[in-house]
């Protein structure tokens, strides 16, 4: 349809064409009711009997009118002429971006500007379920007085809003196999013709902003099939290459939106808006939090928690939060009831970090966190009324990190042990021995709630230390196998927490009490639950399902579940990578509304892969993620793992070759089934199954026929570690109450005979990871009896000749197939090499750091291997998904839920 000066569309008079824009034309026109020139876009002619493109443009009209924002095109009116549709928006005066760079790149202080206004405008679109589909030059606009319009939704998909049960139903408007948007500019997943979410904007954002940096494409190529083959397959040159301005902060923020896979990118555009920001901030760093949106004046009286010497306390913080951009003005002059937006913002990690385990402070000023440098993991801390986190001394290996209730002690576990460390400084006080531990909760009673592997079930104690009292175990006749997570309510009697079951009805989030008591089954959901109240003093539990973060109302007095659940977050983290495994979601919430999460559904994974002795990788086994248990056969041709699956919170054994090229699945029960060993002639694999409830032996030939067969039973749980060269004997370790994990031999075989097993080290401490040498003269284990655990070696069967292999913390002892060699993981994510002669006389050298790496296990669990001649390492270590990945926080979480 082409419109003459002149023509009438209802109340709008054309002026003079404009041009094309996007699928439509574009005309100058004056609206004669309103004495003010708009723009009015029509269909050509020649679609006009095409219900697609009819259908399209109409979204388009939907789409774009949907939106309010100072980057995005205002529309003002829709209508019909002669059988054809229109749009009326605001008149822009100005260029297209494409006219800006016909000049060349654009210098760095403007390019970023146009940055942040342009993710803050698909920020906007993507809040109410709107994906661009065809960012690109073409389709920004720099008006005049220098602000950035985003145009044209015609390629917009609509996505229906989760938390809106009466929205309309919305229909998928596309094929997900027809590729739509403008080649160069296409997100991977485009050119595949998938289906696309708003991650294919940021795509999109990175190729135009790499353009605007550069003054060239970053995927042009002379053929349309040539450029979408390097959209998917080849990365664009160095930023720093072709303009000596950009700095490295800044290409990397290009990198991570041009990630070819979608869950590397940034997650959301308001964490891209959050990087941009910092780096135009002078005072900027990468614990910085973004601007937050405009607040409204106060309505009403203060908060009547706002007493004077809070009062105070908030001024000053308010100062120091102005001077970084920080989230913490929003939260602590803490908005007025009337006030129901909800505002979130971004915080990222110290730099070479990634979080993993958060924990907010119930006062909501601080967030200690647990982040690893290399292979070095320990407990961070950081104000959120400041802009930079602060590593703890003496906090390496921390994990689990929660708070008193009084926010002035952070508690923790680190080898083995329970400890704590005041906020205002000082070193971190051992409270108790916990051996793997699983979660913690302090109550305003002073007694901290815990929970551990190993059938330990959940325990209490005072948060001054002293006696460690057994509060409830795992029950075997419902196929419990552990407990987890444990959270206090507010009358510090009752708790939460999940149950790990090989029944699929009985696992779940339970509520149990300190005075006993049945526990009460609260919902299926194998996840992390926490209590939080609202602002209008509603409480709620907080807690995972699937991929999102979901919220259920919660009487805490009279302790029952009212209501359906209700999505808070779309998505938020698993660290399913780390070295204890719960399937606790990310995310933490303090006394005062303030929610932290992490939004990457899982920031870490596992990787199976083969290095050299410098730590150089030479094969990577890309096909089994989650797996932390690994053992290669007598022969090193064979590898068997076990993998954790989260969907059904167990875990199986899978069996390959030594390259990793064909995994197949070696057990199929629902429970857990780990801690693999082969035979001595590597014929058999015994294993640890949890499918009667107790962990107990398995065994079944390695290949795979035949049935699983019961080996050893009894009352204990029971994890197998080793088996001797002569096939006599299996070492496996036992979790007793008294007397913590133990180092137990059970004999097989023709000769056992009658044999019962026999205890080789049941002390006080935990020991652990016990291998025996090749001659099978010599037993080396992990033991934490000096406080820490270390590595020792003894003479086996008899005992006697005790040796400490280590000198500064140890675990996962290894020997090399000629036992001349002893290898260990020291708490700095060295691997350690140590020169031993066997026999009686036995002999260690001191320790050579071969290399550094992030081991996706802990002091009980083997998480690698060694070729025979130990020139090559078969490593089950932890990698990030996506590095330096912000969390998001979230005031006022609770307003969303009532819309």
């Amino acid at each position: 349809m082409t419109l003459r000066p002149g023509t009438r569309l209802g109340p709008y008079e054309v002026v003079a064409p404009l041009g094309a824009g996007g699928m439509g034309e574009v005309y100058r026109a004056r609206d004669t009711r309103l004495g003010r020139e708009v723009a009015v876009k029509v269909l050509p002619a020649s679609f006009t009997d095409n219900a697609e493109r009819l259908q399209r443009f109409e979204q388009e009209a939907r789409a774009a009118g949907a939106l309010n924002h100072p980057n995005i095109l205002a529309i003002h009116d829709v209508g019909k002429h002669d059988g054809g549709p229109y749009v009326v928006s605001e008149l822009l005066e100005g260029e297209t971006l494409r006219e800006q760079l016909k000049n060349g790149e654009l210098p760095v202080r403007k390019t970023l500007d146009y940055a942040l206004q342009i993710a803050s405008g698909l920020a906007a679109a993507h809040e109410r379920g709107i994906v661009h589909r065809d960012l690109k030059p073409e389709n920004l606009i720099i008006t005049k007085d220098e602000r950035v319009k985003i145009l044209d939704f015609g390629l917009a998909k609509l996505r229906p809003k989760l938390v809106d049960t009466e929205a309309p139903t919305q229909r998928q408007l596309t094929d997900p196999r027809v590729v739509m948007g403008t080649v160069g500019y296409m997100s991977p997943e485009q050119v595949r013709g998938h289906e696309v979410d708003h991650r294919a904007d940021i795509f999109s954002f990175g190729a135009t902003l790499y353009e605007m940096l550069s003054s060239r494409r970053a995927f042009q190529r002379e053929t349309m099939a040539e450029t979408m083959t390097a959209i998917l397959k080849e990365d664009p040159p160095e930023l720093g290459e072709v303009n000596s301005k950009v700095s490295p902060a800044l290409e990397r923020i290009v990198r991570r939106c041009l990630e070819k896979k979608r869950e590397r990118r940034f997650q959301s555009a308001h964490d891209l808006a959050f990087a941009i920001e910092a780096l135009t901030t002078p005072s900027s760093s990468q614990a910085s939090a973004v601007v937050l949106p405009d607040v409204p004046e106060a309505v009403g009286a203060p908060r009547r928690w706002l007493s004077p010497e809070r009062l105070i306390w908030l001024a000053a913080t308010v100062l120091l939060a102005l001077t970084t951009v920080g989230v913490a003005w929003m939260y602590f002059t803490r908005l007025p009831a009337a006030y129901t937006r909800v505002v979130k913002s971004s915080i990222l990690p110290p730099e070479n970090t990634s979080f993993e385990h958060l924990a907010v402070s119930p006062d909501g000023r601080w967030l200690a966190f647990t982040a690893a440098t290399g292979g070095k993991l320990q407990l961070w801390l950081r104000a959120f009324a400041r802009a930079e986190a602060q590593a703890i001394s003496g906090t390496e290996g921390a994990t689990l990190p929660f708070w008193s209730p009084d926010s002035r002690f952070i508690a923790f576990f680190a080898a083995g042990k329970l400890k704590k460390i005041e906020v205002s400084g000082g070193i971190p006080t051992t409270l108790c021995d916990v051996g793997v531990a699983t979660g913690g909760t302090w109550s305003r009673e002073g007694v901290i709630l815990f929970s551990a592997l190993g059938g330990a079930g959940l325990s209490r104690v005072s948060a001054t230390g002293g006696e460690v009292i057994s509060v409830m175990r795992p029950d075997p006749k419902s196929q419990e196998t552990e407990y987890f997570q444990p959270y206090f309510l507010p009358d510090g009697q009752h708790f939460l927490y999940s149950v790990q079951s090989g029944q699929k009805e009985v696992r779940g989030v339970y509520l149990g009490g300190l005075n006993g008591g049945a526990s009460k089954h609260l919902m299926p959901d194998f996840s992390n639950a926490m209590y939080a109240v609202s602002e209008t003093g509603e409480g709620y539990l907080l807690f995972g399902r699937d991929d999102a973060l979901m919220a259920q109302r919660f009487d805490a007095t009279q302790l029952q579940l009212t209501g359906e659940p209700v999505l808070v977050a779309e998505q938020v983290g698993k660290l399913l990578g780390s070295a204890i495994i719960t399937h606790r979601r990310n995310f933490s919430v303090s006394d005062e509304g303030l929610l932290v999460l992490d939004p990457f559904p899982n920031r870490l994974r596992t990787h199976l892969l083969w290095v050299d002795r410098q730590g150089r990788k030479t094969i990577v086994l890309d096909e089994v993620d989650n797996a932390t248990l690994l053992r290669l056969s007598p022969d090193g041709k064979r590898v068997v793992v076990a993998r954790y699956d989260p969907q059904i919170g167990g875990s199986d054994l899978w069996l390959s070759d030594e390259t990793g090229s064909s995994f197949t699945r070696f057990t199929f029960d629902p429970g857990i089934d780990h801690y693999p060993i082969w035979s001595p002639g590597g014929d058999r694999i015994v294993w640890s199954s949890s499918r009667e409830g107790t962990f107990d032996l398995y065994q079944k030939a390695a290949s795979g026929s035949g049935q699983d067969a019961l080996l050893f039973k009894s009352d204990y749980y029971k994890f197998s570690t080793d088996w001797s060269r002569d096939g006599r004997f299996i070492i496996y370790r036992q979790m007793d109450p008294k007397t913590k994990h133990d180092v137990w031999v059970l004999p097989v075989g023709p000769q056992a005979g009658e044999q019962n097993p026999f205890p080789f080290l049941q002390t006080e401490a935990n020991e652990s990871g016990a291998v025996l040498s090749p001659d099978g003269q010599s037993i080396a284990y992990s033991s934490d009896e000096s406080g820490r655990y270390e590595i020792y070696v003894q003479s086996f069967p008899g005992g006697g000749g005790k040796r400490q292999i280590s000198n500064a913390g140890g675990l996962g002892p290894h020997w090399r197939d000629d036992g001349r060699e002893l290898y260990y993981h020291a708490p700095d994510g060295k691997l350690m090499a140590v020169a031993v002669k066997g026999g009686l006389d036995f002999e260690a050298g001191s320790g050579v750091a071969l290399f550094e790496f992030r081991a996706a296990g802990t002091a009980i669990a083997p998480f690698y291997s060694v070729s025979k001649d130990g020139q090559r390492f078969l490593l089950s270590t932890i990698v990030e998904n996506v590095t330096g990945a912000p969390l998001t926080v979230v005031v006022n979480w609770t307003a969303d839920l009532k819309r």
